[in-house]
C-alpha cells in the first residue's frame, strides 16, 4: 500500500499508514525513520510536524545507532528546525557514508 501511495505522490496517505502502523506496533525503528523523513521533508512543515519528526528520528537512532541513514535523517530534521549543534554535526558526519532518503525496514502492505 505504501509503495502505491508513494508512486502516486500521495504523501498524506503514506504518513497515515506509518502512523497507523506505529499505533499497532510502536517499536520499529525503520518505520519511525521513514515517517520522520516524510514529516521533515514536507515543503512547508508545521512546527508540530518537525517536533514529531525529531522525536521519531531520535527514537529511530536509538533503535539503529550504527545506521548512517538514520543519522542522516536525524541531522536533516535538526537542520530543518534550525537547530544545528555539535550533535547535528556528528549526525551529518556519520551519515556521510550513505546516500540520503534510503528507505529502511519492511514496507507495510
Amino acid at each position: 500500500m505504501v509503495s502505491e501511495y508513494e508512486r502516486e505522490g500521495q504523501t498524506p496517505e503514506v504518513i497515515e499508514v506509518y502512523e497507523s502502523w506505529l499505533r499497532l506496533d510502536p517499536d520499529p525503528p525503520g518505520v519511525k525513520h521513514n515517517l520522520a523523513w516524510l514529516l521533515a521533508s514536507a515543503e512547508d512543515p508545521t512546527p508540530w510536524d518537525l517536533d514529531r519528526a525529531l522525536e521519531l528520528a531520535r527514537e529511530a537512532r536509538e533503535g539503529m545507532p550504527e545506521s548512517p541513514v538514520v543519522a542522516d535523517t536525524l541531522g536533516w530534521v535538526m537542520l530543518r528546525q534550525d537547530r544545528p549543534s555539535p550533535r547535528w554535526l556528528g549526525c551529518v558526519r556519520s551519515a556521510g557514508r550513505c546516500p540520503p532518503r534510503r528507505r529502511l525496514g519492511p514496507r507495510p502492505s
